[in-house]
């Protein structure tokens, strides 16, 4: 495991969105079920924390656990993400799946 400090900024899904934070970040190896068991794990443990997950990693959080992370940002985004990207070019499966 690697932890480190994150300096806050203003993009609106970081997860270090206007506060610095401490970034936590596991290196898996190629054990697909025992990973998920793994990060099933720390998702749990994550909880009693104010936490929430970095887009590029892998993470198994519905939309509604996300949103609460994100403290309402994903809805803010969401309306972002269709007025810049009409045709959607841009969106990943994560959120098309949630619409």
């Amino acid at each position: 495991m690697e932890s480190r400090p994150v300096k806050g900024g203003d993009f609106l899904m970081s997860p270090a969105y206007k506060q610095d934070v401490v970034g936590l970040h596991f290196t898996w190896f190629k054990y697909p079920e025992k990973v998920k068991r793994a990060i099933a794990k720390v998702q749990e443990w994550l909880r009693a924390y104010i936490v929430a997950v970095h887009w590029g990693k892998l993470f198994y959080l519905n939309e509604r656990e996300v949103g609460e992370m994100y403290q309402g940002r994903v809805s803010e985004f969401k309306s972002l993400q269709r007025q810049m990207d009409p045709r959607g070019v841009f969106i990943n499966s994560f959120f098309l799946d949630q619409n």
